[in-house]
């Protein structure tokens, strides 16, 4: 038997991807046929800012598997990536006189 054949890697633990919502700390919705809880099973993504969510209740008497909708809204703090681009657009938009003005003052 080759030398690599017996190797083992037990640090390595493999989840069956069928199972990576069906966990205590699962993604939730309420159910709206009975209230209960619903687990997100998959989401398919339709662009940046939309995605539908397909849940499955937990209550086993009710079983209802229904599709959400869930999209980006609006932003309450600017992403750290955007501000050179939102400094470099504010000064574009100033007059050269106070563009000059305000490098002076630095």
């Amino acid at each position: 038997m080759p030398m690599s054949a017996t190797i083992s890697r037990t640090n390595v633990i493999l989840f069956p991807r069928n199972n990576l919502y069906r966990g205590e700390n699962a993604m939730q919705v309420d159910c709206k046929e009975c209230g209960g809880k619903a687990i997100i099973q998959s989401r398919k993504k339709l662009d940046v800012k939309m995605s539908q969510l397909y849940c499955s209740c937990r209550d086993p008497s009710c079983g209802h598997s229904f599709v959400m909708d869930l999209s980006f809204s609006h932003t309450l703090s600017p992403s750290g990536r955007q501000a050179q681009g939102m400094v470099i657009d504010f000064l574009r938009a100033l007059p050269e006189q106070e563009r000059q003005m305000m490098f002076a003052s630095l």
